[in-house]
């Protein structure tokens, strides 16, 4: 039979254990988490590198004069 002392111990030592065990798990969860706000932060680098060559091809004067030029042709075809 285990005397108060005795399970005093075990209970600290069972406590003890369990912390370990949850921090262990928490770190591993930090860790996965980190890694996967790395490439969230990686891929919305590159869409906002995309974003701006989008823009700078839509404001780009070329091609709004591109643009009328088929608006042109397509009418022309539709009168036709």
């Amino acid at each position: 039979m285990l005397n108060v002392f005795e399970f005093v111990i075990i209970l600290v030592v069972a406590v003890l254990a369990f912390r370990l065990w949850e921090s262990k798990l928490k770190h591993r969860n930090d860790s996965a988490e980190e890694a996967q706000q790395d490439h969230l932060n990686t891929q919305l680098r590159e869409l906002q590198g995309r974003i701006e060559v989008l823009e700078r091809i839509v404001t780009d004067s070329r091609y709004d004069l591109d643009q009328q030029l088929q608006d042109l042709e397509d009418d022309t075809r539709d009168s036709a």
